[in-house]
């Protein structure tokens, strides 16, 4: 069986979601900013405005955790990708391949470290450590967003 080539998991929106504990709009949109112009090594240290503290994300906090979608119905699947708009700003999003495998998973019947598992199968030349970041990073970002939530 051929190895699927991994692609990190993305989610893309027409507009700015703004975080579900946001205080201010125009900080939170630059501190995003500011990590992606660091990712993308086009500045040297990342941007941090006051007011957002950097999280330390312990795996095992979230290892047994199911994470589940929210507002399913709101989600379009077509095969490989899925695609949705969001319920609260109408705004449509997309996830790319990585990232829909990922949600195919979050039905809230197996935990982060089976999807974990699962992703090291699919993807057994991507380090465990960069699936792992990836994963916790996409589920966080869509739980920010409101579109996931962790239980168990």
């Amino acid at each position: 069986m051929q190895e699927e080539e991994y692609d990190p998991p993305a989610v893309l929106t027409f507009s700015y979601f703004q975080s579900k504990d946001s205080q201010d709009r125009i900080i939170d949109s630059l501190n995003d900013m500011g990590a992606v112009l660091k990712e993308r090594k086009m500045i040297d240290k990342e941007i941090r405005l006051s007011q957002r503290k950097k999280l330390a994300i312990r795996y095992n906090d979230y290892s047994k955790k199911h994470p589940t979608r929210k507002y399913s119905e709101k989600w379009i699947e077509d095969g490989n990708r899925i695609a949705g708009v969001h319920p609260t700003t109408y705004l449509p999003f997309f996830l790319n391949s990585t990232g829909s495998t990922i949600c195919k998973l979050c039905e809230g019947k197996i935990d982060v470290d089976t999807i974990s598992r699962e992703l090291n199968r699919m993807f057994p030349t991507v380090g465990n450590y960069i699936l792992l970041k990836d994963l916790l990073s996409f589920l966080l970002l869509l739980e920010e967003m409101d579109l996931m939530e962790f239980n168990g």
